[in-house]
């Protein structure tokens, strides 16, 4: 399955809201493709080498974390969803953490996506793990860091706003 998503590296992160892909993926689904594409305003922009993107996902009644590389291709991003990590029917959010030259371009979680998972009849069937396991050590820092990442984003734009409303008051809207 191929999915298509728009990025806007210009959305305002105090409007955003997570879009829901109306979607579903089981365990056992294969080639869960997406295609990421970036635009400013209506402007499409290309990415570059200096660009990085990873998804960070989050199994919402799990816990489980993943952070993902995902491949720039053509000025657009290419991402597989891995099956593997579905341990129940779910919601999965993902945040898109675009950079250029190592900055963040736009706070991740202005730009989150979410869609339902769940287990295919096979893995229903298969032998429970007796004891479920939590998130990781390492799912938990990463979290950590997501979550420390954003809030700096979210700091900084909101210190830009207030240094640009201070410039106005100052000079009077000229």
């Amino acid at each position: 399955m191929v999915n298509k998503i728009s990025v806007n590296l210009n959305k305002d992160v105090k409007k955003y809201s997570p879009v829901d892909l109306s979607l579903r993926i089981m365990s056992k689904d294969t080639a869960n493709l997406f295609f990421l594409n970036f635009y400013k305003g209506d402007e499409a922009i290309n990415l570059d080498d200096t660009h990085t993107v990873e998804i960070l996902t989050k199994f919402m009644n799990s816990g489980t974390v993943r952070l993902a590389s995902a491949e720039i291709y053509q000025g657009n991003v290419k991402w597989d969803f891995d099956t593997s990590f579905i341990t129940q029917d779910e919601q999965v959010y993902n945040y898109v953490y675009v950079r250029k030259s190592g900055d963040l371009v736009v706070p991740p979680d202005a730009n989150t996506f979410f869609f339902e998972v769940g287990l295919s009849e096979d893995d229903k069937d298969a032998v429970p793990d007796p004891q479920p396991q939590g998130p990781s050590e390492i799912d938990l820092l990463m979290l950590a860091i997501a979550e420390l990442d954003m809030q700096r984003e979210k700091d900084r734009t909101e210190n830009q706003l207030a240094i640009a409303e201070l410039a106005e008051v100052l000079t009077g809207g000229i």
